[in-house]
């Protein structure tokens, strides 16, 4: 039997457990991690990434990595802000 414990601290076993880990790592409804990542993407291809990406996160694109988890979240802000 699982047991752990929920946000407030209260003692949780089994299925009502499971379903609270399992809802602590769904996506938030109208946001979808591989939209963003083609979008970073998109707007990186049409920038010069070299210039805009620290060497670790230039060989994360370059490999196809996910750039969510590649890139910090300022290089995300400021790629998904440029118009």
């Amino acid at each position: 039997m699982l047991v752990g414990h929920d946000r407030n601290g209260r003692g949780s076993t089994g299925t009502a457990f499971r379903a609270n880990v399992l809802s602590s790592h769904m996506p938030v409804p109208g946001y979808d991690p591989e939209d963003l990542d083609d979008a970073l993407r998109t707007r990186l291809e049409a920038r010069s990434a070299a210039d805009l990406l620290s060497a670790e996160e230039l060989a994360a694109y370059e490999s196809d990595e996910d750039l969510l988890e590649a890139l910090d979240a300022e290089t995300i802000a400021a790629l998904l802000e440029e118009d």
